[in-house]
């Protein structure tokens, strides 16, 4: 978790702390095999309602009062395009789902670019939350099925071998083809949890074998030894690891293996520098940080733009504070609840209830924004048209601009004049992308934009609203003609009329700035 903050916060620190989600995950999968094997060793089976209760009462009190938060906190810092899709963030983190949302969004062009969520965090969260709600139905599955294979223990180990096996093949590939989706799904990153579910396993064998080694004189270093490489394993990818790794792929192995290390040596006793008070603090309180340091620090970018490292410093402590109250007064109190643990319903209940409010302040963010319309209209501009008069020697055309920038005085403090520009430019295939004309119609229309940088309410006629904008995108994208990230194959889309004189087949962007400049002097006048 510590690992994790650093690199939000400071991430030239640590360029390789986003790494501590692995940890965690490899931590998360020891901890919950290890609590439904000791279950079954005990009473013959697992209860899938009391395991589904103890995570719902561990997990769901706080994520809700995190979520419902940061909901209320994003209706009073953020304009009200933001907030649409900040509801649609927080209504995926309650369902569980928000890795999925964050890796179509990763996935999408158009909305690759848009600023970081305040709940991006929680993708992990949804990764371990699906895994709960699959892992215990395979390890009851295959501890039952000890009649058949002899050894429950044997079967789930040969479980997890396989899945854990194909999950890192598929991580593997999809790190070089789908970067995102391999960063984001659980079939991708189920060998990580699966990986401590292995030491869980593994453990009494673990115990045994380090302990008859601690009999003997060098053998009791052994169990610290591995603590030590454990954790210079882990060290090692959070300092030389950075955004460019190609990750998790392979390099995720480096972690994962030194998290196991570092399990498998504390089976004995744990490295006596983990049990340092500060950092036991730190630890009973790292999913409350973990859940609070995110927004923190993205809403005040959001609202301020850099804060810089006092502001940095400010937000990191003001989510150790807000946390800190959080485990004291939500966190523990309901995990440790007499009245929730004595019946599975109860806890089940809350989880309901904590899932429904964080819908709820999700669907009421959507519902209200903060108004986009500033009550004043913006200055109307009339731009003629851009006429083709006749062809050069070269190839190229002679094109006639006539610019027209008429503001609308109404909505404005300072009266500007009408201008009119007329300029006669020669442009040919090399004028493609920096066209002669573009110069005249900024400078006709400079007045207009100078005013414009000078505004400080959204106008109200603006054409598409800003409420639609973010759903108004270009007419290849909204039939679904656009060849989408990883897509070869070209697909078949008419424009116009199929029947008309002309049929003209495009091949890229060349041919459509091309078409966009010639097609009134090559078509004016003919059915196309």
């Amino acid at each position: 978790m510590v690992a994790v903050v650093v690199y939000h916060a400071w991430p030239e620190w640590l360029p390789g702390g986003f790494v501590g989600v692995d940890v965690f995950f490899v931590v998360s999968g020891f901890l919950i095999t290890s609590l439904l094997l000791s279950e079954f060793d005990t009473t013959g089976t697992v209860s899938l309602r009391r395991f589904w209760a103890r995570r719902a009462r561990r997990l769901l009190p706080a994520a809700t009062v995190t979520l419902v938060a940061t909901a209320l906190a994003g209706r009073l810092l953020l304009d009200g395009l933001s907030t649409g899709e900040l509801a649609r963030d927080i209504a995926a983190a309650a369902a569980f789902a928000s890795n999925i949302r964050f890796g179509v969004l990763g996935n999408d062009y158009l909305a690759s670019s848009l600023p970081p969520s305040p709940v991006l965090h929680f993708w992990s969260l949804a990764v371990e939350e699906q895994f709960y709600v699959v892992w215990p139905c395979l390890v009851l599955a295959a501890l039952k099925a000890r009649r058949v294979w002899g050894s429950g223990r044997q079967t789930l180990a040969v479980l997890v071998a396989v899945i854990g096996v194909g999950s890192f093949v598929w991580g593997f590939a999809w790190t070089s083809t789908n970067r995102v989706w391999a960063f984001f799904l659980l079939p991708t990153r189920a060998w990580e949890l699966l990986a401590g579910a292995a030491v869980a396993l593994a453990a009494p064998e673990c115990v045994r074998t380090l302990r008859t080694l601690g009999r003997s004189g060098a053998g009791r270093f052994v169990p610290a030894g591995l603590c030590l490489v454990g954790l210079g394993m882990i060290e090692a990818a959070m300092v030389v690891f950075d955004d460019s790794t190609a990750f998790p792929g392979a390099a995720a192995a480096l972690p994962v293996a030194g998290t196991a290390l570092v399990i498998v040596g504390g089976t004995v006793g744990p490295l006596s520098l983990l049990t340092l008070r500060p950092l036991q603090w730190i630890g009973a309180r790292s999913y409350s940080i973990y859940l609070w340091h995110f927004p923190f620090l993205v809403l005040a970018e959001r609202r301020w733009g850099p804060i810089g490292g006092v502001g940095v410093l400010a937000a990191v402590a003001g989510a150790v504070i807000v946390a800190t109250l959080m485990h004291r007064w939500v966190e523990d109190p309901l995990r440790r609840s007499p009245v929730l643990t004595a019946r599975p319903a109860r806890s089940l209940g809350v989880g309901a209830v904590g899932v429904a409010a964080s819908l709820g302040s999700a669907m009421l963010l959507l519902a209200a924004p903060p108004s986009l319309d500033g009550g004043a209209d913006a200055a109307t501009v009339t731009l003629a048209g851009v006429t083709t008069t006749s062809a050069g020697e070269s190839g190229g055309s002679t094109t006639s601009v006539a610019v027209t920038a008429v503001p609308d005085t109404a909505s404005t403090s300072t009266t500007v004049a009408p201008t009119t520009t007329t300029v006669w430019v020669h442009s040919n295939q090399a004028d493609a992308d920096d066209p002669p004309w573009l110069a005249p119609l900024v400078a006709a229309n400079l007045p207009t934009l100078e005013q414009a940088l000078l505004a400080t309410e959204v106008p109200g006629n603006a054409e598409p609203s800003l409420a639609a904008i973010r759903d108004d995108v270009p007419v290849a994208y909204d039939d679904g003609c656009h060849v989408g990230i990883g897509g070869s194959r070209a697909l078949d889309c008419v424009y116009g009329d199929p029947q008309g004189t002309y049929r003209i087949v495009l091949f890229g962007e060349l041919a459509l700035d091309l078409l966009t400049r010639r097609a009134d002097g090559l078509l004016a006048g003919r059915d196309t």
